[in-house]
């Protein structure tokens, strides 16, 4: 049996880029676990463009996104994504595993296990 040593190697290449680690912004530190999350974040809201969530330790979020309520429940995974599920008005929310980043009073997170959109909200008491 004849072997292609390109398709080898393509799948070599594809299997190391699909176990690299999401990327990190220039100066925002990964929030890996739940320790460091619950120190970090847990217990504060965070807004952006008028829309605010308010993240608890219990395991809880709530706010209003868009003029309607939002709730739901959070968990951080053993290989460092924070996942949340929940409701939108009468709308149930996919689950959604996500990498969180924060700088300051600023928290970036990015949707879909660090492959999907980004957005950055502001971290208030």
């Amino acid at each position: 049996m004849r072997v292609s040593y390109f398709a080898i190697g393509a799948v070599a290449l594809l299997a190391v880029g699909c176990a690299q680690k999401p990327k990190t912004e220039p100066g925002f530190e990964r929030i890996a676990d739940e320790a460091m999350f619950q120190e970090r974040i847990a217990g504060r809201t965070l807004s952006i463009e008028g829309d605010q969530v308010r993240i608890e330790g219990d395991g809880t979020w709530a706010g209003e996104w868009d003029g309607t309520v939002i709730f739901g429940t959070w968990y951080f995974t053993d290989d460092g994504y924070w996942c949340r599920e929940g409701m939108r008005g009468d709308e149930p929310m996919a689950l959604d595993c996500q990498v969180w980043t924060i700088k300051d009073d600023q928290v970036r997170v990015t949707r879909k296990r660090g492959n999907g959109r980004s957005f950055t909200y502001t971290v208030t008491q």
